[in-house]
């Protein structure tokens, strides 16, 4: 399958999702993932589909699934949100905050980050 009909079957899973058709998207996010089983935005989406019905252990799962070295920190923090949200839901409270203060502290050094790049941009 080419690459713009994957993203805008995604897109149309997101739109059943924010649109309550749960099970439209779900049955679409399934198909997608059989057809690119290692595809991380795939397994986000369908951790984040999992989650918004209360399917915790399967969000979990696919959330941990969506997780690449070296992926862009913006996805890195989308998965590690619904880790975090996951293990929530499950009510492994003690995993989710290590879960959440490990996102907190990436976001403090990749705004640090950031903003050093900006400075060395304006010199």
């Amino acid at each position: 399958m080419e690459e713009l009909p994957k993203e805008t079957l995604l897109l149309l899973a997101y739109l059943y999702l924010r649109h309550s058709k749960h099970e439209k998207a779900m049955h679409l996010l399934l198909a997608l993932k059989r057809l690119y089983p290692e595809d991380a935005h795939v397994s986000r989406s369908l951790s984040y589909a999992y989650w918004s019905v209360g399917k915790y252990e399967p969000a979990l799962l696919q959330a941990e699934a969506s997780l690449e070295p070296n992926m862009p920190f913006e996805h890195e923090f989308a998965s590690k949100t619904l880790i975090f949200k996951s293990l929530w839901g499950m009510k492994r409270e003690e995993e989710a905050r290590k879960v959440m203060l490990e996102l907190i502290e990436k976001k403090k050094a990749h705004k640090a980050r950031k903003i050093e790049a900006e400075k060395k941009e304006e010199k």
